[in-house]
């Protein structure tokens, strides 16, 4: 058998120390802590190298957590590539589905005109804006012409409509072979529509309520699926920092899995029905580290509210600003 080749064995050891000390020959008298340590707007130090010396029994412990917290649902390859769509036409919106689900996407984000997101009638000047133009069951039949919702999912962005547009895409699929297999994601999230246009159509509390009672429907009718959606990118794209949005999210999801659970659902049934949806911005690695942070407290939250499940569905988007 071949020996395996081991590059590192060709040179001598190295440790931190010798390294930290060539750094600062280097700096030529410079800090070592202003040039090369990276201060987050959260306050955390970023140190400009990391290694084995840094891991201890929490990161261990962390690292075992995550493991555990696999993704509720299966894919094909293991990633859901969802495409968003919002070209006002849903005939030209239907070509441009049926093309990328040919071409690799796996789900599809609808994202409903002003109009709609707002409730406003059809003869305002917002319909067809920012968005498609989604009124009724039939323009949900068109732009969905010849797509298996058993097969791709289709989500939602329908904000302060979001529940006339969840009942919508429920009546469309439930006239399908195979509608108890689909995977929708309806996304109501009231928290988040209050949050990004300041106004919801209802007060707060009629509004969590309504979200629990319809969700609880909708789970019922497509247990693969998820219903809500608990969104940090209003507040990211505000301005907000990671950690900000990061107890945001925490505490949307505190709100919806009560609210949930009021309605007599259980807990792995409450959790199981949401989503989380977080901004990445520019940094890759502090973006990461937010997905790894996020999946670590909120299992904490479910194992303090006594679920025996810890997994979590996340939806990572292109943060609007960075």
């Amino acid at each position: 058998m071949t020996d395996p080749l081991k590059l590192a064995s060709e040179f001598p050891s190295a440790d931190y120390a010798a390294w930290r000390t060539l750094a600062e020959e280097a700096l030529k008298g410079a800090s070592f802590e202003k040039k090369l340590v990276t201060k987050t707007l959260d306050g955390f130090a970023l140190q400009p190298l990391y290694t084995k010396g840094d891991q201890d029994a929490d990161t261990r412990l962390i690292h075992d957590v995550l493991s555990a917290s696999v993704e509720p649902r299966e894919t094909v390859t293991g990633w859901d590539i969802r495409q968003l769509h919002a070209h006002p036409d849903p005939i030209v919106t239907n070509a441009a589905i049926l093309d990328d689900l040919e071409n690799g996407a796996t789900s599809i984000l609808l994202k409903l005109d002003a109009a709609a997101r707002k409730g406003r009638e059809i003869s305002s000047g917002e319909v067809g804006v920012d968005g498609i133009a989604i009124h009724c069951l039939a323009d949900l039949e068109c732009a969905l012409s010849d797509v298996y919702t058993n097969l791709a999912t289709i989500a939602l962005d329908g904000g302060a409509a979001a529940i006339p547009a969840a009942a919508m895409l429920a009546a469309r699929m439930s006239d399908e072979d195979g509608a108890n297999e689909a995977a929708p994601a309806f996304n109501i999230d009231p928290i988040g529509t209050l949050a990004s246009t300041g106004s919801l159509p209802c007060s707060t509390d009629d509004a969590l309520r309504q979200t629990a009672n319809i969700s609880a429907e909708l789970i019922d009718l497509f247990p693969m699926g998820t219903a809500i959606s608990v969104n940090g990118a209003p507040y990211y794209n505000a301005g907000a920092t990671d950690g900000q949005e990061l107890a945001c999210l925490l505490a949307s999801g505190v709100a919806y899995l009560r609210a949930l659970t009021d309605t007599g659902m259980a807990v792995d049934q409450a959790a199981g029905a949401m989503a989380f949806n977080v901004a990445i911005g520019t940094d890759f690695f502090a973006g990461i580290a937010k997905l790894r942070a996020l999946r670590l407290m909120w299992t904490r939250i479910l194992a303090a509210s006594g679920a025996e499940d810890a997994s979590i569905s996340i939806n990572a988007v292109s943060a609007e600003m960075a």
